[in-house]
């Protein structure tokens, strides 16, 4: 048998187990039993007036009075990651201006640590004027890396099991941001990357074109980053599209 908190507010239903007619637990056998009074056995307060219960339906606990979900806590080592809930053009500021972007969104909302943006470089002119640089280089954490955003039990969301992890696929979305919020939908969820799956740094997708925005400093028409897209395609999260430089996408932020 378990035992379930009754409603706090009084029963519309006199027959149904419930503060109004019960001041101790109503023990159902299931959620669609009316339930017998019972007299509290636990010393958790949970429900109405003091009243309490030694358990609760569908793995929830007693939480405020209430039968909820407990959140769990991010496991030792553990690191997190988010898409920022900000937009920007291609101009980042290079790759150093582009983790500036991830410190920041982190520091706003209450995060600590040292933060990267997955992003990469390659100087497509030929002239070798900045060097070659993989996103999948610069992240030198072991994981695991867990979004910001929660379950419908509270339970943390695993989106890479460890760095190698960063060369495949997520394991969910990674469209939460640092506020633990979800984006929206389509193009919304786009951010820059420069980064083809595997963590490399993309290459041109037609003569003349930069899959970079020129290390990240242009914003000029004709000039293209390479996106990924947080979707419901998890293939898809670091390289999806060319977009113009002078659009604005979100950035990937890793816990370091």
């Amino acid at each position: 048998m378990v035992t379930a908190c009754g409603p706090v507010t009084p029963d519309p239903t006199p027959m149904r187990c419930g503060p109004s007619n019960c001041t101790g637990c109503c023990a159902r056998m299931s959620l669609l039993d009316d339930g017998t009074c019972v007299t509290p056995t636990s010393t958790t307060s949970c429900g109405a007036s003091g009243d309490t219960c030694t358990s609760c339906l569908d793995g929830k606990s007693c939480v405020a009075g209430a039968c909820d979900y407990v959140p769990d806590t991010l496991p030792a080592g553990a690191k997190q990651m988010f898409i920022t809930s900000a937009s920007y053009q291609g101009d980042l500021g290079g790759i150093a201006g582009a983790d500036s972007k991830c410190a920041a969104a982190a520091s706003g909302a209450g995060l600590t640590g040292t933060w990267k943006a997955w992003i990469s470089d390659r100087d497509e002119r030929g002239g070798a004027a900045r060097p070659l640089v993989h996103a999948i280089d610069r992240i030198t954490a072991a994981g695991p890396w867990y979004l910001m955003c929660r379950d419908s039990k509270k339970l943390l969301i695993r989106a890479f099991n460890n760095k190698a992890a960063l060369q495949s696929v997520p394991l969910d979305t990674p469209s939460c941001t640092e506020n633990g919020t979800w984006l929206g939908m389509g193009m919304e969820k786009a951010a820059w990357t420069g980064t083809a799956t595997g963590g490399q740094a993309s290459s041109q997708a037609n003569p003349g074109e930069s899959a970079n925005c020129d290390g990240w400093s242009s914003i000029d028409v004709g000039r293209k980053g390479r996106a990924g897209l947080s979707s419901t395609i998890p293939a898809d999260w670091t390289d999806f599209i060319s977009s113009g430089c002078y659009e604005r996408l979100h950035l990937y932020c890793f816990q370091n």
